[in-house]
């Protein structure tokens, strides 16, 4: 048979060669479903910048996702500031007398503070007088308290934890008492409520009370 002859296996292998062809493919798309393996018309550095924009893409979804979250964080705290303030203010307002006033008397009154609160003298007299009222209503309310350490031979309830912490005591795990500043009558009472036991801090003396609690007292300097 010569070279030239009909060859039907040859035929196909060079069919197939050519089929497979990037110029081939590129000129007629369809063919690429028709060979087995055959490669796409994208080359390699274009399927790595697909990769590289997609990858960039989702790093932007995802700072865009960690902004949000900041900015959300952002303004909880803010709210929670404002929420703050306003219980402070509401808390200032029953302290000078004026919660039982009439609504609309006390934003008048409230009103015929905001001009002075323009002028700098004005707002440092009110500072000032604001100041030593708290230190006066400070010294009093801790005149003739001690520090006072509360014993208790048995765990307390609840109800007696609250009224402790109430009171101004708070727990330490590692004394195993109840401690703070107290009057020594108001610290006798609540130990003897609770079944326990006062001690002044400095060995002035022993306040009875009867066993009754394993909760400890708090230390207050």
């Amino acid at each position: 048979m010569t070279p030239w002859s009909y060859d039907p296996l040859r035929l196909w292998k060079v069919r197939m060669f050519y089929l497979r062809s990037p110029a081939a493919l590129l000129v007629f798309p369809e063919r690429r479903a028709m060979v087995p393996g055959a490669i796409t018309g994208a080359t390699g550095e274009e399927h790595s910048m697909a990769r590289t924009l997609s990858e960039r893409l989702r790093a932007h979804e995802q700072q865009k996702a960690r902004l949000a979250e900041a900015e959300a964080k952002l303004k909880l705290d803010e709210r929670k500031q404002r929420t703050r303030r306003l219980v402070e203010a509401g808390a200032l307002v029953e302290k000078c007398g004026l919660l039982e006033m009439d609504s609309n008397a006390l934003y008048g009154a409230l009103l015929s503070l905001r001009d002075g609160a323009d002028d700098k003298a004005q707002v440092e007299k009110w500072a000032a007088l604001g100041g030593r009222t708290f230190a006066r209503e400070a010294k009093a309310r801790d005149e003739g308290k001690q520090a006072v350490l509360l014993t208790f031979a048995a765990p307390l309830p609840k109800d007696a934890t609250t009224a402790l912490r109430k009171a101004g005591f708070r727990y330490s795990k590692v004394m195993q008492h109840w401690e703070g500043l107290a009057r020594p009558g108001d610290a006798d009472a609540l130990a003897k409520a609770h079944g326990g036991t006062t001690r002044q801090v400095g060995g002035i003396g022993e306040a009875g009370g009867q066993p009754g609690g394993t909760d400890a007292a708090k230390a207050a300097e």
